[in-house]
């Protein structure tokens, strides 16, 4: 036989009752056990004698006042921000924010234009000159750096022939490296050979 209960939601009947759990912070159903409820006792917290019904895939049962709802749970799943581009870890229930998407960009330099990402090329183009600008310079500061000992010989009047030939070489490579262009096809540059120190 049920509890009957007043309207203060105590025993005024003892019974048997199937009581169905909920998460006090989420209130998503987490299980149910049979309760024999004395006089004057009340169901346990965060419980209800209403069924959550049948476990739906990617769906979780929430209670509320007017009894479970079926939401979205897309809890571990990640989503990309619409807005950067970064990515993060759902961890709340129900649908998806709408400045997220469970599509990722493809490269650092992707906006979102209400429907999917598209690249600015533009963009991707003149940092990867920026790239190439950058190890034109780190090449250039190499070949100082390797040439640094011979020019001072060569200041000195000290340089035998092998290191002036060695010089020359290496002056001859940083030139090359100067000139070349790292504005038409920035990520693929072909930067000369370095000569043998």
């Amino acid at each position: 036989m049920k509890p009957v209960f007043d309207e203060a939601g105590l025993a005024i009947e003892a019974g048997e009752i199937r009581c169905f759990y909920y998460d006090s912070l989420t209130l998503e159903y987490t299980g149910w056990s049979d309760e024999f409820i004395n006089i004057g006792v009340s169901m346990p917290d965060n419980s209800t004698d209403i069924d959550p019904g049948d476990e739906i895939a990617d769906k979780v049962a929430v209670f509320s006042q007017d009894g479970w709802q079926q939401q979205e749970d897309h809890r571990g799943q990640t989503v990309w921000s619409t807005n950067d581009g970064r990515a993060s870890i759902i961890d709340y229930i129900g649908e998806i924010k709408s400045d997220f998407t469970t599509m990722p960009p493809s490269t650092p330099f992707d906006e979102w234009d209400g429907m999917q990402w598209v690249t600015d090329t533009e963009a991707q183009h003149e940092s990867a000159i920026m790239q190439a600008e950058n190890e034109r310079q780190r090449l250039l500061k190499h070949a100082d750096a390797v040439m640094l000992d011979w020019r001072t010989e060569l200041m000195l009047g000290e340089i035998n022939d092998a290191n002036r030939a060695k010089l020359s070489a290496w002056l001859a490579y940083k030139n090359e490296v100067k000139s070349v262009d790292v504005t038409t096809d920035p990520e693929h540059v072909s930067w000369p050979v370095l000569p043998e120190a």
